[in-house]
């Protein structure tokens, strides 16, 4: 899927946000006259929004007028219409231009209760349909040396009440050509969530350490964009808040997780793991095992086969990023 499929599919697990014309503004452009301009492509568009002299000095209402919004989101990465300058501490760029307070601290806390995940992930990881075993297994180191990714809907019972429901679920896997040692020399798998690619922002607290100093439980909220170019978008941002259970051996370390919560509704459930386990004696394999139910900007849920369109995407994204944070390169 191409980035331009990909950001087709984004518009439409977020309402197509981004289907409609931009109206226009006079001359003499306000920072709140483009804000106007491009909340009709983002209507979550924060009302705090500013621009700096240099956005404003740059673009002007007819720029925007003469572009409907898939042309917009057909220019790509944010840096093309993001902040000239950086937005000041504390904020980040959102709708394209503007700089935006962040607001990407936890606001819930896990209990005693909430730490057993382990059991209901292993279940349904267990239960993995034969052929997307052996469709992984097939895949060459070349093929790892990118990212492999196949996804199913399956039963999955989270833990947290509902029992059994049909999810959408993702595999995937690739190859870190650095040896285990060196790779958690660069990337401590607790830092996993906030080394994600599209990672926002987000909070993380340790709870649990072992006797080695590792950490073995944490709860992390973490904004993930829903578009393949980082964009904000707030009422449809990926957000949610996890209990990570983490569990370190000599040649495998795994991250398992549930998400508890999600401050803007995106996230009903999620829960599974990424890996990072010793391949060979030059090589670190990286792989995500999770299962999934989303919801839209208005609660609705979106269904399966259009979550699963997008998850092999992000997934291998994310493996690109970590191979890019330890040897330099996706």
């Amino acid at each position: 899927m191409t980035s331009r499929q990909l950001l087709g599919t984004c518009a439409v697990l977020t309402l197509g946000l981004a289907g409609s014309g931009c109206s226009t503004a006079g001359d003499g452009a306000t920072c709140d006259d483009l804000r106007q301009i491009m909340a009709a492509c983002y209507p979550d568009l924060p009302a705090d929004a500013v621009c700096s002299d240099e956005t404003l000095s740059r673009y002007s209402p007819e720029d925007f007028a003469s572009m409907d919004c898939n042309e917009i989101d057909d220019a790509g990465k944010a840096d093309t219409f993001a902040t000239w300058g950086e937005c000041p501490q504390g904020e980040h760029v959102c709708g394209w231009i503007f700089c935006c307070e962040d607001d990407y601290a936890m606001h819930w806390a896990p209990g005693p209760g909430d730490w057993d995940i382990v059991p209901y992930i292993d279940a349904y990881q267990g239960a993995t349909p034969q052929w997307a075993i052996d469709e992984l297994n097939a895949a060459s180191y070349e093929d790892l040396l990118d990212a492999v990714s196949v996804t199913f809907d399956q039963s999955v019972d989270d833990g947290l009440g509902a029992g059994s429901r049909e999810l959408a679920v993702e595999i995937t896997t690739g190859v870190v050509p650095v040896d285990f040692e060196t790779f958690l020399q660069s990337m401590s798998p607790d830092t996993w969530g906030v080394n994600l690619d599209h990672y926002l922002g987000g909070e993380v607290r340790v709870f649990e350490h072992d006797a080695e100093g590792h950490v073995v439980r944490q709860a992390e909220r973490m904004v993930l964009s829903p578009f393949p170019c980082d964009a904000e978008s707030p009422l449809s941002n990926q957000d949610m808040t996890k209990v990570e259970e983490i569990v370190w051996t000599p040649d495998l370390v795994t991250v398992y997780w549930r998400v508890m919560y999600s401050d803007n509704g995106s996230t009903e459930t999620d829960i599974g793991t990424v890996s990072f386990a010793r391949y060979g004696d030059s090589d670190t394999l990286v792989t995500f095992h999770s299962a999934h139910r989303l919801r839209t900007a208005i609660g609705t849920v979106i269904p399966n086969s259009l979550v699963r369109l997008t998850l092999s995407g992000f997934f291998s994204d994310h493996v690109r990023e970590y191979r890019e944070i330890v040897v330099g390169y996706r």
